[in-house]
């Protein structure tokens, strides 16, 4: 594939995202993210509507030819972000829908987290989309097929229909293909980034160019909608473990509480996650279903969030707290429902004594020790075996360094403040 081949496939994908079938250009901005060897995350870059997408594309390209894994985002962008590449909130409405069909080869792990395999070449892959309207663009990438159905127009639609459609979409083309007996990535979020066609994917020893390999019309949002069934409730997974969250009925103190005795173990090894490093200071690296090596997250227990760099997971790239994380992998996405089924389980549960134990001795830095004490403390203030239970925490803390008569006051302290503020009984 010529330098001329290239740039052509790299501004024929761009300009359909970045205009109206008219040619007129949509308000969005481009994202158009890279990834450098041997560091984490993307390099966020960025193309407003004002720049020239034919200059866009040559830089990508040259971006690309220095050694680096080079991609665009489906949806477009209300504003340059503040921070990072920019997650679902920072899109404007629907550019286009585009899955992403992996086959079998030696970038991908033999074993899913559906149990079925990758579909066994690209012309299987590509068989999967028969029925469906013609994709405007089909991209081979040299792992797989990427398909972009472009709208004829930008699609003014809310944050909640958009995710609902993108959702839809990746599910009805994963379902399709399970009807064949083969495993597709889920890959239906807003954030969405691929490989833009005419760069080289260096996942692959031979380097292979990302280029174009059919195209077809644009569509409506109309005609793609109409096509998706009607969304089900998603089956729980039995493997699931969901810690109680103990105590008091407070939003807020409930999430915060749960928090502190679920372990980052417990959420991400039942969907199939691996852990590959453990610094033992609170950081963990996390490699996604569907891979062998590499880190596709890093999970922190100080402040308790999870950074997630791949693209290939059901969770979504950025940043995103424990309650996030389980709504991502059992309640597709919805944090509401997350927090009702912790919730739920409030009457019965007592609290969760070695689960704060734990947090006291691990979940952040020795310096801040005491803090956690006091918190835990607080968690069984109003237990009638408190004073027995607290002694747990204090061996905990004290295990991590802190003083006996440090913590014993800190141990105190958070008994008594819960008591203060404790509701009057009438």
């Amino acid at each position: 594939m010529t330098g001329d081949q290239r740039h052509r496939d790299a501004v024929r994908l761009l300009v359909a995202l970045a205009t109206d079938v008219d040619g007129s250009r949509r308000a969005g901005i481009l994202a158009v993210p890279y990834r450098v060897a041997g560091r984490d995350g993307f390099v966020p870059r960025f193309a407003s509507p004002d720049v020239d997408v034919e200059d866009v594309a040559a830089r990508c390209i040259r971006i690309a030819a220095a050694g680096a894994d080079q991609y665009t985002g489906v949806q477009l962008l209300g504003a340059i972000p503040a921070r990072g590449r920019g997650g679902a909130a920072d899109t404007a409405g629907l550019s286009a829908l585009a899955v992403d069909v992996d086959v079998e080869g030696d970038g991908h792990a033999a074993t899913t987290d559906t149990g079925l395999p990758l579909p066994p070449s690209q012309e299987a892959a590509v068989g999967i989309l028969a029925g469906l309207p013609d994709p405007t663009y089909l991209v081979a990438t040299g792992g797989g097929v990427h398909a972009w159905w472009i709208f004829n127009r930008h699609a003014a639609v809310d944050l909640v229909d958009a995710k609902r459609i993108v959702r839809g979409w990746s599910d009805l083309v994963r379902g399709r293909a399970h009807g064949l007996g083969w495993h597709v990535d889920q890959t239906g979020d807003l954030a969405r980034v691929l490989r833009l066609p005419g760069t080289i994917n260096y996942k692959y020893p031979g380097r292979p160019v990302v280029e174009i390999v059919a195209s077809g019309p644009r569509h409506s949002l109309d005609e793609l909608a109409s096509l998706i069934p009607a969304q089900e409730p998603e089956p729980e997974r039995s493997t699931a473990f969901v810690r109680p969250a103990s105590g008091g009925a407070d939003a807020a103190e409930v999430t915060a509480r749960w928090s502190a005795e679920t372990d980052w173990a417990t959420l991400l090894e039942p969907a199939g996650w691996t852990c590959s490093r453990d610094n033992c200071h609170g950081e963990r690296h996390w490699t996604r279903p569907g891979k062998t090596s590499g880190t596709s997250a890093v999970s922190h227990d100080d402040p308790p969030v999870l950074h997630v760099f791949t693209s290939g997971s059901e969770l979504p790239v950025g940043t995103s707290t424990k309650l996030d994380v389980y709504a991502g992998l059992h309640h597709g996405g919805d944090v509401r429902a997350a927090w009702h089924t912790i919730a739920s389980l409030l009457a019965a549960a007592g609290p969760n004594v070695a689960g704060l134990a734990r947090f006291v001795a691990d979940g952040g830095p020795a310096e801040r020790t005491g803090g956690r004490l006091v918190w835990a403390a607080r968690q069984i203030a109003t237990e009638a075996d408190r004073n027995i239970l607290i002694r747990q925490l204090i061996r905990a803390a004290v295990d991590r360094g802190l003083p006996l008569d440090t913590a014993a006051r800190a141990a105190v302290r958070g008994l008594r403040s819960q008591e203060r503020t404790a509701p009057v009984g009438h």
